[in-house]
Parts: structure tokens; sequence; C-alpha cells
């Protein structure tokens, strides 16, 4: 079976910074209702040269901002010499003339977070997004809970479940992979005093590994257009401990550029990078997963470091059954210039600089990669209710990144990569999970120093980080006051 990216894919280029904010549509002249006006924009995708013509001019006439995003929909199903009927009517609607490329008018959209779509607009688009796979009107149900403005997610140009999760992949020990090399890069995770580490040439195929560690059930998730590699507990509260786990597949829809997964059991939508549940019946009364610490390093860095490990390891047979090839690197190359529409977006770092992002409550902080590899210890502060003391750890050789809390302490760099220093020259061990204190350095009769717990970041392109934490800030650059 060969891959199923389509050549849709390049219908959609790299997204503009967004315009100034655009003036407020008329109000409404000729209002539609809901069943008039979806029938009007079907007729406009698919009638008669004269009958598209005459809906796409009936919608433009409303003055009704509603049905701009059932428009810009219907736009991406349109051949280009096709679309002008409805971008006349779009420009009619909206005030403007974003111009006349699908991802122009689907940053738009984005912008006018005040318009609502006509109701009914989740039967439209799960109907719509039907042509593409039967699934997503199962998805799209009318009285669907949902988080998000389901008017932003569009189609990533998989079918659902075209790109093949793996469920409990076979690993090895350290000593007995083969084919890996020292350079290349690994995420590695450890939970319940076991370590095992997923190979990018792997995980950036399939993009969600369901395992099992340390007896925890786990997802390694992964999107490649936000470069967002993250570990989640996939363990289900409301489930007893025997079946309580989330299992997940890939949708083949995206929000904001990324990847929204699914849970098998429910076919809930959930964000890949905020391990939220924001579309389906999960979402009702949701349950965010707990992130889990992973690194993104290099597999010798790792091994050196955890030589007990495990590592994922699967065969080119196993690939060649999608049209994989296990590689470094292969996976992006297949989906070079690949980009879709983000709307909310920060010029304080270039579009695609990786940062490493840390989320406490609800308060958010980013740090450039290469300034924290070039700092290698950073002693820094998070805003926030908890005003949270933590340190950074940059591995120049590796360029993994992990933080910790410090709790009042400052750290150094001390005689080797595993130890630093605190203010009072005492060496801290670093570990996976924890720093831990020197022993025996209490006074007679104190409490004993407790370990300082590893927190839950992961490196993204910074366009990803801030399309979801606007008010994050930033380690070295002020913020401009709104």
């Amino acid at each position: 079976m060969k891959s199923t990216i389509f050549p849709l894919f390049l219908l959609l280029a790299a997204a503009a910074l967004p315009a100034q904010a655009s003036p407020a549509a008329q109000t409404p002249r000729t209002p539609i209702p809901p069943s008039t006006g979806y029938a009007l924009v079907r007729i406009a995708l698919s009638g008669s040269e004269a009958a598209r013509r005459e809906a796409a001019r009936k919608l433009g006439a409303s003055g009704d901002p509603a049905w701009i995003a059932p428009l810009v929909d219907a736009l991406f199903f349109l051949h280009a010499d096709e679309r002008e009927p409805v971008l006349a009517a779009l420009r009619a609607l909206a005030g403007e003339d974003p111009g006349p490329r699908y991802h122009d008018w689907v940053e738009l959209v984005g912008r006018r977070t005040g318009v609502v779509p006509a109701p009914g607009y989740l039967d439209w688009k799960g109907q719509l997004f039907g042509r593409i796979d039967p699934h997503y009107r199962a998805l799209f149900q009318p009285a669907t809970p949902t988080l998000i403005r389901p008017e932003e997610i569009l189609w990533g140009g998989v079918h659902f479940e075209g790109i093949p999760a793996l469920d409990e992949p076979p690993h090895v020990p350290a000593d007995a992979e083969h084919g890996l090399d020292e350079r290349e890069q690994v995420f590695g995770l450890s939970l319940g005093g076991e370590q095992r580490a997923y190979p990018l040439r792997y995980v950036s195929w399939h993009e969600v590994v369901n395992d099992t560690l340390g007896g925890k059930p786990v997802a390694v998730t992964y999107s490649a257009l936000c470069g967002s590699g993250i570990a989640w507990s996939t363990k289900n509260p409301a489930k007893s401990p025997a079946e309580g786990r989330h299992t997940f597949g890939t949708s083949g829809l995206l929000y904001r550029s990324d990847k929204l997964m699914f849970d098998q059991a429910t076919h809930t939508l959930w964000l890949q990078i905020t391990g939220e549940p924001v579309l389906g019946p999960l979402a009702a009364n949701p349950a965010p997963l707990a992130m889990l610490p992973m690194t993104l390093t290099t597999w010798g860095a790792w091994k050196k470091l955890h030589p007990d490990t495990s590592v994922l390891q699967l065969t080119a047979a196993f690939g060649a059954r999608w049209g994989y090839r296990y590689t470094p690197g292969a996976a992006d190359l297949a989906r070079s210039g690949v980009a879709f529409p983000v709307w909310q977006r920060s010029r304080l770092l270039e579009q695609g600089e990786p940062v490493f992002g840390l989320r406490l409550l609800d308060h958010a902080k980013a740090w450039p990669v290469t300034k924290v590899i070039a700092e290698a210890v950073l002693n820094d502060r998070m805003g926030g209710p908890e005003n949270t003391d933590l340190v950074l750890l940059g591995d120049p050789d590796s360029r993994a990144v992990r933080a910790y809390r410090r709790t009042g302490h400052t750290f150094k760099a001390g005689p080797d990569p595993g130890t630093l220093l605190d203010e009072a020259g005492q060496p801290w061990r670093v570990t996976e999970e924890a720093l831990q204190p020197p022993a025996g350095t209490e006074p007679a009769g104190a409490e004993k120093t407790t370990p300082l717990p590893r927190l839950p970041g992961h490196v993204a392109f910074w366009f990803a980080w801030f399309g979801f934490h606007p008010q994050t800030e930033v380690w070295g650059i002020a913020r401009p006051r709104s």
C-alpha cells in the first residue's frame, strides 16, 4: 500500500504574515435562512456555470459574513478557473480582498474571530469533507461538542488514518540495535525506571506511537509541520486501570497547522501540541493529557547516558508497506515545500526558529534553542501565579534541552555534564527525572533536601508555539506593549 499523501498539498503555499485588521463586513441586507444558504453554497460549488454564478451572487448580495467560512471551504474544492464567482462573493462579504489563493482566505477566516458561521456549519463541513473521506461525516455532527473554531480546521492532504500509527511497536536493547548513526536524532523517554529511544527516522513518518514504558501507557506524538515532538501519559482517568488508556491515531486534519489526533474509542479530535480534546464527545468534559518530559537528543548521547535503554526498531520491509523509507531526513524530504496557513504570528523571532516551550498552568514561556545551547546552564524564572524558578540545561553536542525547577537555588556547570554546582558549590546530579541533591549536607536536625523535579517542555517552531500561546513570554526579549 502506497503513502496517501496527495498532490493537493501543492495547492497550499507558505502562509504570509497577517495583514492589518480588515474593516468590518456590511450589515446583512438580505438575510438568507441557513438551509437556503447552504444549498446556495452547494450550487456555487458544483452547479452549472450559470447556476454557480447566480448562487454566488445571491450569497454575496446578502452582506452576511456568516457565509464567509462555508464559501472558503468550498473554494478549496474548486479548480482555479472556476473560483471567480465565489471569490467575488467573498470580497463582497468580507469588504476586502486578501488575494486569490485559498490560503489567503483561510487566514482571513482566522483573523475574523468574531464572525460565526451560519447555523448548521458542522454538518456542512462534515458533508463537504466527506467527499474526501466518509469518516469525516461522523466527526462533524450538528451537536458535536467543540472547543475550537471548526472553520479553522483544514484537511492536511492525507485520509483518516492515512498516516499509520504504531501500536506497541517492537524495540530492542541498545547493544542489539543495528543501523542507527550515533549523530542521528532520537526522542528519549524515561518512565518507571525504564528508558527508551524513539528514532526520528521512524517517528517522522508515523507521527503517533502508542506504547507502554515502565508499566505506564504513553503516546509519543510528532507534528512535522510544527516541529513538535511531545510525549503524553495516555492513562484515561474515566476507565479502570486495566482498560484505562487512550489509543491515538492520525485524523488527516489540521488546526492552525497542528496535527489533530483522534482517540480510537470515541473519535474525539485532540490537539497534538496541547494534548487537549477539542472536538467530539470528550470535549464536553475535557480532561487534557499530562505531558511527560521527553528529550530530543542524539542516539549516541542517549545511549551513553542510558546504556540499558531500549530503542524502537522497524524493518525496511515494514516501512515499504506504506512507501516509507526509514532513513534520516527521508520524511522531511517527502514533505519538502508543504506548508499550511497560520494567521496568528509574531515577528519577535523567525517563524521557523526552534524554541523550547514550557506551559505551567495558564502561563507559557519560550526560549530559543540556540540561546539555551549557548548558555549551557540558564537560571531563569517564569511569571504567572506560581512565579516559578527554573533552570534550563543545553547540551552543545547533542543539542538537547532539559528544564528543572530550581526553587531558590542558582546553578552553574559542574565538573562534568551530569553535575551542576549550586550557589554553595555543592554538587547536584542531573537525571532524566530530577536534579538529585548532594547527600549528607544538611545541618543536624534539618529536613532532608528534596530533589528538584524535571519540567515537561518540548521543542517546536516559533510560529507553532506562538499560534497556541500568543501571550507567551520569550527569554531575552521584552514583548511590546499592546
